[in-house]
């Protein structure tokens, strides 16, 4: 027992080492182990912003993020507060200090990063997205700036085109309480909303200049415009308005373009047909369209913008390092000081470098008059460049811009719209816009294998009909068009999931010993159909299965059995399909797997399934197939069972036991048959004599 605890105090002493050391590797924030959890938590209570985010050690996805997040604290380091808890650690076991409601600070999961906001850090706001800098990047720049000015009805436009929802806010001045909650409010929805699809916009007018009322809220939308005054139950208070948004969008994130993913087209597909398009190239893809949002390209215009200014601010960084490691001479004989980097290409940055020398000369000459000087108009452009850098990090990948994503699927539903108009149908079209490198594995589900030389896959489905079309064409608005054309049109072609047939030598079992391979064949959908419409002279035993199946595993085992055990039979085929690979008609989808099918030989429409009721083990199973097969087919069936030479003894005498009583019983019924049916006595008269073949050479066997 000693030696049990003494093992599981060393893994917990190299837990918290490998912690310790883990630790050193973030400079940028305030870590537990190092500093105490409480010590953390009084902090946010001297810090407008404070952000801390809680981890563990053993979660690859909490360390994954914490090197994210590190990188974000670096950025926003000098104005915002950042620290990080390790609650697997012996020193900051997060349960002793923090409390176990949802929204008070508390993590639940791993990881979780949690806002405080304002005076003492009050209001608390948990981030739900994506753990990814650029993702962090924009959440932090959101609670930074939750509130958007407006100056003209243009701007309003764009705001509108490139957003899922508007609130604006109409105050008297910002002074008020009403605007203060409403900031809250817009602070607390980063919660449901971390990327920002619901822009909060402010506007302060005066009472007697508009018929507005004031103060007010109006909500904007693509379905219909609200007004928070006119629900007379809502006290004005920010979370009455974040209730009152959060009962319009009524949690269905398909309603957020933002938000998108397959789950999306699961949710959509239930109330019309759904125009997928996974995008393959997404930077020439946005390229491209942005053409037909935005004429005059904005976003790629300032995606250039950002990308010359990080390219300038790297040359001027580089010049500025040169120049801080000059060697300083007190001799006028090596002044002459010439180095290849300083040369005529920095002209172009010459007066950022000059500015930059001006502030370094000062410092080397007066270093206490230039700690204590105070210029405000340098604080206003430092604060504009660090926006600005916020900015170019958000918009400097075009299509990673969460705005034109937005405008582009707008403009998408737009076009499918006026389409709708134009062929007279009642019948729209959703849209939804996926990342073909983020969703591969939904693609592959549908097998369909993107196009390399298209900007994107498209497809289109229809669940009332039961129907999935694929665009064959390479992506241009032109062939969209044309492909939404067909579709009202009923001019396309109905797509099925067929994978390519699996070799039957791929699947014989190494296992076995015998001189002989066991092939069972793995069927596709179209040789599957084919199989039914011209092998009437086999009988087909067909498993329908798939991987996912918990239970299928059982009947599979003895469907493999038995495929070995007839495998000399030839008007016996044993074939299996896996419906996860294949669609198949509406008749052979079934409500429950697996599913065994028998078509009997020449009576395929009298095909029968296997009863759910049964087990699924050999005996059974070979019953119902027995049972499946006409009188002389049961009877030379069993005979080649029990004429194998592989059976025991006792099982052998079991076997031709049985066959004599199979046998005995349709020799009984064909004996009452010659009664009834006179003129089919000869068709009777025939089975009977070939009966009598079977009985003398069972009789044989069981004299042995």
């Amino acid at each position: 027992m000693s030696s049990r605890f003494q093992r599981l105090l060393l893994a917990l002493i190299l837990i918290t080492i490998n912690s310790i050391k883990c630790s050193y590797t973030y400079f940028a924030i305030e870590q537990c182990p190092g500093t105490d959890v409480p010590n953390i938590r009084h902090q946010t209570q001297f810090n407008e912003i404070s952000v801390i985010f809680y981890y563990t050690q053993w979660s690859e996805e909490s360390l994954e993020a914490l090197k994210h997040y590190n990188d974000v604290a670096e950025h926003f380091g000098d104005r915002i507060y950042f620290a990080a808890v390790d609650c697997w650690h012996l020193a900051c076991n997060c349960s002793k200090t923090l409390t176990i409601t949802v929204g008070s600070g508390s993590p639940h999961k791993w990881p979780t990063l949690m806002v405080h906001y304002g005076r003492q850090g009050q209001l608390k706001i948990q981030y739900n997205g994506l753990f990814t800098y650029r993702a962090m990047v924009q959440f932090i720049k959101n609670v930074m700036q939750p509130l958007e000015r407006l100056t003209n009805r243009q701007e309003l436009d764009q705001m509108k085109a490139s957003t899922d929802a508007i609130v604006m806010g109409v105050f008297e001045n910002a002074n008020v309480k009403e605007y203060k909650q409403y900031l809250m409010a817009s602070l607390k929805w980063l919660e449901h909303d971390p990327i920002r699809s619901y822009c909060f916009i402010v506007n302060f007018v005066k009472p007697n200049d508009t018929n507005v009322k004031v103060p007010n809220l109006l909500l904007q939308n693509h379905k219909t415009k609200k007004s928070f005054v006119d629900y007379h139950d809502f006290k004005w208070n920010a979370s009455n308005i974040v209730q009152w948004l959060q009962d319009d969008l009524n949690d269905d994130y398909s309603l957020l373009h933002g938000y998108t993913t397959p789950i999306t087209i699961a949710q959509k597909m239930k109330k019309q047909p759904v125009l997928v398009i996974f995008v393959n190239q997404p930077q020439q893809f946005f390229g491209y369209m942005e053409k037909y949002v935005d004429k005059k390209q904005h976003f790629t215009k300032a995606s250039l913008v950002c990308r010359k200014s990080n390219n300038r601010k790297v040359k001027i960084g580089n010049s500025q390092h040169v120049i801080r490691n000059l060697p300083i001479f007190s001799d006028s004989r090596y002044c002459h000081y010439y180095n290849p980097v300083l040369i005529l290409k920095n002209l172009y940055n010459y007066y950022e470098i000059n500015h930059y020398m001006k502030e370094l000369y000062q410092q080397f000459a007066n270093p206490a008059l230039s700690q204590q000087s105070y210029n405000p108009t340098k604080e206003i452009y430092e604060l504009l460049d660090f926006y600005q850098h916020t900015d170019c990090i958000l918009k400097k990948d075009i299509a990673l811009q969460t705005t034109l994503h937005i405008s582009v699927v707008k403009r998408l539903d737009g076009y499918l719209n006026n389409e709708q108009h134009l062929q007279n149908s009642n019948r729209s079209l959703a849209t939804v816009l996926l990342d073909t490198q983020r969703y591969q594995d939904y693609l592959e589900n549908l097998d369909i294998t993107p196009t390399p030389k298209s900007m994107a896959t498209v497809i289109l489905i229809d669940q009332e009909k039961e129907n999935m079309f694929v665009m064959e064409d390479t992506f241009a608005m032109y062939n969209l068009m044309e492909f939404v054309k067909k579709f009202y049109n009923n001019g396309l072609t109905n797509y099925y999931k067929n994978r390519e047939n699996i070799p039957a030598n791929s699947l014989t079992r190494s296992s076995y010993t015998f001189n002989y391979d066991m092939e069972l064949k793995h069927l596709n959908r179209v040789i599957f159909l084919n199989n039914l419409q011209h092998s009437h002279n086999q009988t087909l035993i067909v498993l329908i299965y798939s991987p996912d199946c918990a239970l299928c595993g059982n009947i599979q085992h003895s469907f493999i059995q038995l495929s070995l055990l007839l495998r000399n039979i030839p008007d016996l085929n044993f074939i299996r399909i896996n419906v996860m690979d294949n669609d198949l008609p509406w008749q052979y989808n079934m409500p429950f797997l697996p599913a065994l099918l028998v078509f009997p030989e020449q009576r395929f429409s009298e095909s029968r399934m296997f009863p759910l009721h049964l087990k699924p083990d050999i005996r059974n199973v070979f019953g119902f197939i027995l049972s499946q097969l006409k009188a002389q087919q049961q009877v030379s069936l069993v005979l080649a069972m029990c004429q194998r030479g592989s059976l025991p003894a006792v099982h052998s005498q079991s076997c031709w036991q049985f066959a004599k009583t199979i046998l005995m019983q349709h020799i009984g019924k064909h004996l009452q048959y010659w009664q009834m049916f006179e003129a089919e006595r000869s068709l009777i008269f025939e089975r009977l004599r070939a009966f009598k073949d079977m009985s003398l050479d069972i009789q044989r066997n069981l004299r042995l």
